[in-house]
């Protein structure tokens, strides 16, 4: 039977649900709660190889290469069954667990998790002709897994999303074959603590994903994502967000690719020179990370000539409020961490995929949602920087 039949996604996550799916894997391991969006999700990952590119920051000088995931909506009445998957592959869990270690996340912990996909579907043609491409990148000194659950939520709207791992400003970037970039091999010219490092490191992303991007329309790539596909992704218009400096990097994309009409920025400096941008953009941050603290975001506003919002997160928000790493602490039974804030893990991702989602409605359907004019009785953690 497919388990999306019967399994139940309440918005706000309950105890006895948070209970009902960590007793689901008795033997050690944690299934993370699905999302409750109209759609199943697919997800496949693959290497891509720009042949055009040596990579900066390689001391062997190889082509630039990356990691990404796709995170494919799959409409439930078309998905025959869902596989449980490991979370993050052990490479890459094992070196996040020595990261956080040291704030009191004990080893092994992210090797325990597991997500839900959809893993056979009927027979449909795919990619959807009106399936529209979302590309997201990840925080400095993170990985593209550290977001697998916000990202599954996204796509469960309907919205194709696919995760870029940066190699090198990346914690640890593991490969299929097994092998993977530490971010201890950077090399002289890597990001670094000044702004100008930060912008040129900048170049080297915006660089990977206008080549992702450019990959997502070509069908054999599209192919080894999803085998029954029958052409490439239609990439002429797509969007992007992302978390820290891969919200800088959103930013920059839709500074410089035309392709790009929408661009979120959650909780990310901006880094660069400021121009002009006639497209909508969203600077999602804290209440005690906006523009009247965040100098580049001061600078940045008046260059944003289209739609613009800006809508900062409280509630016991941090940094790390815009991604995984709460929900995943609270379903480890963890105690509270100081960096990670007092928010519910649940109620954090369903408030950042609930307003991404909205901005991309409005960015491909030009769909108006309440939640982006202003406050929200739904959502009274969010306010809205004027």
């Amino acid at each position: 039977m497919n388990r999306f039949s019967h399994v139940a996604r309440p918005r706000a996550l309950s105890l006895s649900t948070l209970l009902f799916f960590l007793a689901f894997y008795a033997n050690g391991k944690i299934l993370i709660p699905p999302p409750e969006g109209k759609y199943a999700v697919s997800m496949s990952s693959t290497k891509l190889v720009d042949p055009s590119r040596t990579d900066p920051y390689d001391p062997n000088h190889g082509q630039r290469a990356v990691m990404v995931s796709l995170f494919y909506p799959v409409p439930i009445k078309e998905c025959e069954q869902t596989c449980i998957i490991d979370y993050m592959p052990p490479t890459t869990a094992r070196y996040l667990d020595a990261v956080t270690l040291q704030y009191g996340v004990p080893n092994g912990t992210y090797e325990q998790f597991q997500l839900e996909v959809c893993c056979k579907r009927s027979e449909r043609r795919t990619p959807a002709p009106d399936t529209k491409v979302v590309l997201f990148s990840h925080g400095l000194y993170s990985s593209r897994q550290w977001y697998n659950s916000l990202v599954q939520h996204i796509a469960s709207a309907g919205y194709a999303v696919v995760s870029i791992d940066h190699p090198y400003d990346a914690l640890v970037v593991e490969f299929p074959d097994g092998s993977y970039i530490l971010n201890e091999t950077i090399v002289s010219g890597s990001p670094d603590n000044d702004d100008g490092s930060y912008a040129k490191g900048m170049e080297v992303r915006a660089a990977d994903s206008k080549f992702v991007l450019n990959q997502l329309g070509n069908a054999t790539v599209v192919q080894e994502l999803l085998p029954e596909a029958e052409c490439g992704f239609q990439v002429k218009k797509a969007a992007m967000f992302g978390h820290s400096y891969g919200g800088a990097t959103s930013i920059r994309m839709v500074q410089t690719d035309k392709r790009i009409i929408g661009a979120l920025d959650l909780d990310g400096q901006v880094f660069g020179n400021p121009s002009d941008i006639h497209r909508p953009v969203f600077l999602f941050g804290r209440t005690d990370h906006n523009r009247s603290t965040e100098r580049t975001w001061g600078t940045y506003w008046d260059y944003f000539k289209d739609w613009r919002r800006e809508f900062d997160i409280g509630g016991g928000a941090t940094h790390l409020t815009f991604g995984d790493l709460v929900l995943l602490t609270n379903l480890a039974g963890i105690p509270p961490i100081d960096i990670l804030g007092t928010m519910d893990g649940a109620r954090a991702i369903q408030i950042t995929s609930t307003y991404v989602a909205a901005f991309l409605d409005f960015v491909f359907k030009g769909k108006k949602n309440p939640i982006l004019d202003g406050n929200s009785n739904e959502f009274p953690e969010i306010t809205r920087f004027e």
